[in-house]
């Protein structure tokens, strides 16, 4: 299987926890938007680099860890991967305490999976009609 990972990855845990462990399971390019996003800002400049990896190579999902980059990102961006054929797969890290949680259920709709360590969390998607994905 052929995974995209895009995220902080420059974050320790994130690296340690996901993006190595990926990389030892599965055939995964890693894109750490870090050290891009504190040299371009324009995030226009990330997400081209992301489409041109795209264009080069076929992945079965990308996983898109959200903490600390969801809003760097355009819902433009995440129906352009959407319609490469590429399903995009998030996990929440951080979905409780209620800040969290606020914080991430506005981006949930880019995602075709949400997978969230909360079981509130997902209880509370479940309610309000957002726990189809």
């Amino acid at each position: 299987m052929r995974v995209i990972m895009v995220g902080a990855l420059s974050i320790r845990y994130i690296k340690d926890n996901w993006a190595v462990p990926l990389k030892e399971l599965f055939d995964t390019t890693l894109v750490d938007v870090s050290p891009i996003l504190s040299v371009h800002r324009n995030t226009d400049y990330v997400e081209k680099y992301i489409y041109s990896l795209l264009r080069r190579s076929h992945y079965d999902y990308m996983f898109f860890y959200s903490d600390a980059i969801n809003p760097d990102f355009s819902d433009e961006f995440f129906e352009i991967v959407r319609a490469s054929g590429t399903p995009i797969v998030n996990f929440l890290a951080d979905d409780e305490p209620e800040t969290w949680f606020q914080q991430n259920i506005p981006y949930d709709h880019r995602f075709d999976l949400v997978a969230t360590h909360s079981k509130r969390g997902y209880q509370r998607r479940l309610k309000m009609g957002k726990a189809d994905n």
